[in-house]
């Protein structure tokens, strides 16, 4: 079963200067870049990804952890190289299922996990990120 998504995560248009740490980040009507929108549907979800980089993100133990059996929430990686730099970001729904924002597709669209690697531009899968849950 696929993750049940609020509203306001359907209809985000891609815009690749959304970046993490741009002005206003979690105001999604100006748009995201696909690691803003990743974490910003996380937090709503009660998760605290910090604000980084795909390639911050792969090198980061202190917020989140490598994991290898994917959960829903999970943070999902993709490249057209095994370079965590530039990396493509999607959030795992469950069953086999990334949900994510992208250039190509414009707005937030479900595809299966290994639909995406038979893409060029996510044919490597850098692998899946746990956000760590604090004071829990």
């Amino acid at each position: 079963m696929e993750m049940d998504i609020p509203d306001r995560f359907k209809n985000v248009r891609y815009v690749s200067s959304r970046i993490p740490g741009c002005k206003d980040d979690s105001d999604l009507t100006l748009g995201a870049n696909c690691q803003v929108f990743a974490y910003n549907l996380l937090r709503d979800f009660g998760l605290n990804p910090p604000n980084y980089r795909s390639s911050e993100l792969w090198d980061d133990s202190e917020f989140s952890e490598v994991v290898t059996e994917f959960k829903p929430l999970d943070i999902m990686m993709y490249n057209d190289s095994t370079d965590s730099y530039g990396a493509h970001v999607g959030v795992y729904a469950g069953n086999g299922i990334v949900y994510h924002l992208s250039l190509s597709n414009g707005v937030p669209k479900f595809e299966r996990h290994l639909d995406l690697l038979q893409q060029s531009k996510y044919r490597f899968f850098i692998g899946a990120k746990r956000v760590k849950k604090f004071g829990v």
